[in-house]
């Protein structure tokens, strides 16, 4: 593993995108290596935007991610995966976004939204590794809608883009979550690894 390795996730509050940081930067610790996270929540709690920086290695004194800086960038909602993507993804970097769209003004007619492809033809100009899974899917077919976030960490995990081993983020999921939502969390995380490694999950 490099020096320093950058990770952005970025989403709207409720989609449980805070909670990434918590695993990921659990993860690091338990794998032994020096983790810094950020957290950043817009100002309406829920549909507010959110976005978390996780900078994994020794080189890692700040824990601020400069444009174009970021190894992997996890949208955690499709327009939000495209805004932080265009901005702060690496060239070569990996995006690993979530086909979900939410809708913030939805009665009115003159906002545009852009489309999956859309989305992925934008950030396949910055790197060719470029991953849209429906993980409100996966999410709700472990059991639970709202654990998109950890379907789409599975499908993270599975690209290899966080150089952490999936045991070890399952380690980390059971000593961070509720107890009684263990098992729907360890689901849909496998469903996103699956969604990645079996090409017929995603979108």
């Amino acid at each position: 593993m490099k020096r320093t390795y950058n990770v952005l996730g970025a989403g709207v509050g409720g989609q449980g995108t805070v909670m990434l940081a918590k695993i990921i930067g659990g993860a690091a610790f338990r794998a032994g290596r020096p983790v810094l996270t950020r957290e950043t929540i817009g100002g309406f709690q829920r549909f507010g935007k959110v976005f978390i920086e996780v900078r994994i290695g020794e080189g890692a004194h700040s824990n601020t991610i400069d444009y174009a800086d970021a190894d992997v960038v996890m949208g955690m909602e499709l327009l939000e995966g495209l805004r932080f993507g265009l901005r702060y993804l690496k060239p070569g970097g990996l995006a690993v976004i979530n086909s979900r769209k939410i809708l913030l003004e939805p009665g009115n007619r003159k906002a545009y939204y852009p489309s999956v492809d859309e989305v992925r033809a934008q950030l396949l100009e910055i790197s060719p590794h470029v991953h849209v899974v429906d993980a409100s899917a996966l999410a709700t077919a472990a059991g639970n809608p709202r654990l998109e976030n950890m379907a789409l960490l599975g499908a993270t995990v599975a690209t290899g883009g966080l150089a952490i081993d999936a045991d070890v983020f399952r380690a980390q999921i059971r000593a961070t979550v509720p107890a009684g939502t263990v098992d729907a969390n360890l689901r849909a995380f496998d469903l996103g690894v699956e969604a990645v490694l079996a090409p017929a999950g995603a979108v």
